[in-house]
């Protein structure tokens, strides 16, 4: 066997993997009594007392979390959005294609069960998707305008400097119940941090499902982690994963809006603008 075909084997070995930890989870969900909506509750009464809810849709692989984008459709386990998916579906792309575009531009794996789940949901409920597709338009419309503004307009030429920031008091560090994972209200939106480095448990567990071992992240972050932290971080994670699951679904749904921003959407809209400028 080659080094390539070896290679492949064990890409293929890791996309198996995730994805059998993705049904397992599933599972687990599917089986929770009365399928009732799971309440998460953060640690630290001082930080949050407000529940966190994961709402299972009728369609197995579809949630809302309230808080995550006024509840809009999720696909659980990548918490990628639906209308992510269906603005994808719109412009062409098939099932198997709109799999590798987001594994390409996101590093997130999909199975063909949820996308397949997604577009079912979508044209259950083609009403409420396509008019956030036509919201998420005017945002992207308005914040590329803005940009272009920005970066062509013309310059004020006698700006007025900005007003010194005022001095800010030290935020309080509030402990977990694990050694190396703490929070900071207004930090990172106060989700999970590993001591001292400061780095999210968040950004850790995302490595990892991108194939990274825990000493790959350590030596990939140059000295600034511990093993015992990295390990502390994953132990967090699979500790409290109702609550990190509200947390990865939050930057997973931000991620979609993200890849709407890329500078090519931004060069193609300032191209059609010309081009209808000169009409």
């Amino acid at each position: 066997m080659t080094d390539a075909e070896l290679a492949q084997l064990l890409e293929r070995l890791a996309r198996l993997e995730n994805e059998v930890k993705q049904l397992t989870a599933m599972v687990k969900q599917l089986a929770a009594p009365g399928g009732e909506p799971q309440t998460v509750r953060e640690q630290g009464e001082a930080y949050t007392t407000e529940g966190k809810l994961i709402k299972q849709t009728n369609h197995p692989h579809i949630v809302r979390i309230p808080e995550v984008q006024n509840g809009t459709p999720l696909i659980r386990g990548p918490y990628k959005t639906v209308w992510g998916i269906v603005e994808l579906f719109k412009r062409g792309l098939t099932v198997e294609q709109i799999i590798q575009a987001i594994q390409e531009e996101q590093g997130v794996t999909l199975m063909l069960t949820q996308v397949y789940d997604a577009l079912s949901f979508y044209f259950d409920n083609k009403a409420e998707i396509d008019a956030t597709l036509a919201e998420k338009q005017a945002e992207l419309e308005k914040s590329v305008e803005g940009y272009l503004k920005m970066k062509f307009g013309p310059k004020d030429p006698n700006p007025t400097p900005p007003q010194p920031l005022p001095p800010s008091e030290p935020k309080p560090v509030i402990e977990t119940d694990h050694p190396y994972i703490i929070r900071i209200p207004g930090k990172s939106g106060g989700e999970p941090l590993i001591r001292e480095a400061y780095k999210t448990v968040r950004g850790i567990v995302e490595l990892t499902w991108l194939g990274m071992t825990p000493q790959q992240i350590v030596d990939d972050y140059g000295g600034e982690l511990t093993l015992a932290q990295v390990y502390d971080a994953l132990s967090y994670y699979h500790h409290h994963r109702e609550e990190m699951d509200v947390v990865m679904a939050r930057h997973a749904a931000a991620d979609d809006y993200g890849r709407r921003l890329s500078y090519q959407e931004q060069v193609a809209y300032a191209k059609r603008k010309r081009e209808m400028n000169a009409r």
